[in-house]
């Protein structure tokens, strides 16, 4: 197995909770722009070049008569590119640090060797893009961002090289900035990061240096690491299995397919469609590289056997058959020229998807991208080397994947048209008969639902015409992460017109509702929040209190303990101790840590607390002190819970023993 493989499979970092596992990116720009030093600097700084390498380009270095070490030397390895000082090929290369392992290619800048940065960029999840400060961008700096995008890239993070040059100047970089922003605007990259620099002294590639202080913004180090990578986001899509290799039965052994699961995932016990037969068939087992296993996801390398024999040979697809590939014979495509003769309509040629191979021509040139304003011109003649064109062509069994790695639109803005529009729904503590009026009709109106795991049946039985999406986040390897449930919801509102993201109580307490409300509008997609009723105050009417009383209790505190891996520690404490009444979410497990941290901040142990579990679900209720917290939260079953803690509290359980003790008379 490859290096790159390796590096891709292996396991990620143990013991380091912010370890994101690998990606790949690109760097690329226009020649001379300084890219294979900013890698060399990357490298370099980041304690990544092993003793004997240094010591091979500080030779290298003097023998060009450099007098200090020259640091472009790491990647231009050919003796070509030595000689003109040029990149020419695509180098790879690998490094690692503490939160990420990285795949780098390292690609050229002539206009002449542009297919070679298109193979660089064709596997690449970022694209770091030069730019030398004193030239601007200039066309085949333009044709690389276009063309990042047009192969799937989602990340451009563009370097502003040789800031050294012009003494660090802010307002230069400004010009430069907006520039890029106006260029790249229409291209729709998930995200753009444009950050001064010298690659050569090394500012703001691992070290922030000290000329510049003005900016205040992430090192290309930084940005990188915390980055998304393509293959979390595979793992997220339809499944997709293209078939490789079929191995023949031997013996006892029945018939298995194998290949790379290139999207989504799929388990023992699955149906699936196998293309281009158009039958139906299950899984009976599967082996990730020859270990048997119960599921398998994209990127892992696997074996299937299907329940039937059904005739699917080398370039054959299996798919989930509830998200099918569309067949198209006259597909439209953005198609980059790359070859230095021409091509001419209806020219002949072979098309390759996947593992499979057919015969294709052009039937119609429609237009012609223009590099430099990104419109659409007139198409005029023949296709020259580097052109981006729009055309139609003839292919047999061309099957079309929305939304996945390389499709792009033909319309302006990188983002295909948005038809539909998200709606925040608040499931409230989980009672059908709490949801709002509006809430219900939209589940009744709704195409498709994105529901977290705990958000009970009575209320998905509310949007019965719906699909139902199960998006409720699991530990492990796999699990749903919030950036791939962001893009399910915008590739979602694409393609349906009511969209409901239906989350438990209210949505925007304690969730993650802004990172999808910020992510859907960074993608064009409407959002409408659709608040419910929160657990605290379903808590507080099953205890038949309010959280609030005069002369008593005027400030109510919502708040949790736990934070994400990463993330700054909670202030929960002094924020509990300054209010009169406090709500705890998420708290259950951590009712040790809770009492001990609020005694020992000062708050009296025999504060009076009570905790619910499925608060408006046949609630089960436990009272007592603060420092009996433990206890008490032991006594429930694993329910969501919610911890009230303050004063109000006390008259409640007063009230709660004098009706006891009134039943009890009565009887």
């Amino acid at each position: 197995m490859s290096l790159l493989g390796e590096l891709e499979r292996g396991p990620r970092v143990p013991n380091v909770p912010s370890d994101r596992g690998v990606l790949r990116f690109v760097t690329a720009g226009s020649v001379d722009d300084g890219k294979s030093t900013l890698i060399g600097r990357l490298l370099y700084d980041s304690r990544a070049i092993l003793e004997d390498q240094l010591a091979a380009v500080e030779r290298a270095s003097l023998r060009r008569g450099v007098g200090e070490i020259d640091l472009s030397l790491l990647t231009d390895g050919l003796e070509a590119e030595r000689e003109q000082g040029i990149t020419i090929d695509v180098a790879y290369r690998y490094f690692a640090t503490p939160r990420r392992k990285f795949i780098i290619a390292d690609a050229p800048g002539h206009e002449q060797y542009t297919r070679n940065m298109a193979t660089g960029a064709s596997t690449a999840d970022a694209a770091v893009l030069l730019v030398d400060v004193r030239k601007r961008l200039v066309e085949q700096t333009r044709r690389h961002l276009l063309l990042a995008r047009l192969l799937g890239v989602r990340h451009a993070i563009v370097f502003a090289n040789k800031m050294d040059l012009v003494g660090y100047s802010e307002a230069i970089f400004t010009a430069v900035r907006d520039e890029v922003r106006a260029f790249a605007a229409p291209l729709g990259f998930a995200t753009l990061d444009i950050l001064p620099g010298s690659a050569l002294r090394g500012d703001m590639v691992v070290a922030r240096g000290p000329e510049l202080d003005w900016f205040e913004g992430s090192t290309l180090l930084e940005r990188l690491e915390s980055l998304d990578a393509g293959a979390d986001q595979a793992a997220t899509g339809a499944f997709r299995f293209p078939v490789q290799l079929v191995s023949r039965p031997q013996g006892d052994s029945a018939r298995s397919y194998l290949g790379r699961i290139e999207s989504g995932g799929v388990s023992v016990g699955d149906e699936v469609l196998a293309l281009p037969a158009a039958r139906r068939t299950r899984v009976v087992e599967i082996a990730v590289q020859g270990v048997r296993s119960t599921h398998a996801f994209a990127g892992d390398s696997v074996s299937l056997t299907l329940a039937d024999d059904i005739d699917i040979a080398r370039g054959g697809l299996l798919v989930d058959p509830r998200a099918a590939p569309r067949e198209e014979r006259e597909p439209n495509a953005a198609l980059v020229w790359l070859d230095n003769e021409p091509l001419r309509p209806g020219a002949r040629f072979l098309v390759q998807q996947a593992g499979r191979r057919t015969l294709g021509r052009i039937k119609q040139i429609s237009s012609r991208r223009d590099v430099h304003t990104l419109e659409e011109r007139p198409a005029d003649g023949s296709i020259q080397m580097n052109d981006i064109r729009l055309l139609r062509h003839c292919a047999r069994h061309w099957r079309a994947h929305p939304h996945r790695r390389g499709h792009q639109p033909h319309g302006r803005g990188g983002h295909d048209p948005v038809t539909g529009k998200v709606y925040l729904v608040g499931a409230g503590p989980g009672a059908a008969d709490l949801l709002t009026v509006r809430a219900a009709r939209l589940l009744a109106e709704a195409d498709v639902v994105f529901h977290d795991s705990l958000v009970p049946q009575a209320i998905l039985a509310l949007a019965a015409r719906a699909e139902k999406v199960a998006v409720g986040k699991r530990s492990g390897r796999h699990s749903t992460a919030q950036h791939f449930i962001n893009k399910r919801l915008a590739d979602a509102a694409r393609q349906h017109r009511v969209v409901v993201r239906l989350k438990g109580g209210d949505p925007t307490i304690f969730g993650r509702a802004q990172e999808e409300i910020d992510y859907l509008r960074s993608h064009g997609v409407a959002v409408e929040i659709v608040p419910g009723v929160t657990a605290a105050l379903a808590a507080s009417a099953e205890l038949g209190i309010s959280l609030t009383q005069r002369g008593l209790a005027r400030t109510v505190a919502f708040v949790t303990p736990r934070v994400g891996a990463g993330q700054a520690t909670s202030t929960w404490v002094p924020t509990v101790l300054a209010a009169d009444t406090a709500a705890i979410y998420m708290g259950a497990g951590e009712a040790l840590a809770i009492s001990q941290a609020l005694i020992s901040a000062g708050k009296s142990g025999t504060t009076p607390v009570a905790v619910i579990e499925n608060a408006s679900l046949g609630a089960a209720v436990v009272r007592g002190k603060l420092a009996e917290l433990p206890r008490l939260a032991a006594q429930l079953s694993g329910g969501p819970v919610l911890i009230l803690l303050g004063e109000v509290l006390r008259q409640a359980a007063s009230g709660a023993q004098r009706a006891t003790a009134r039943r009890r008379r009565a009887l």
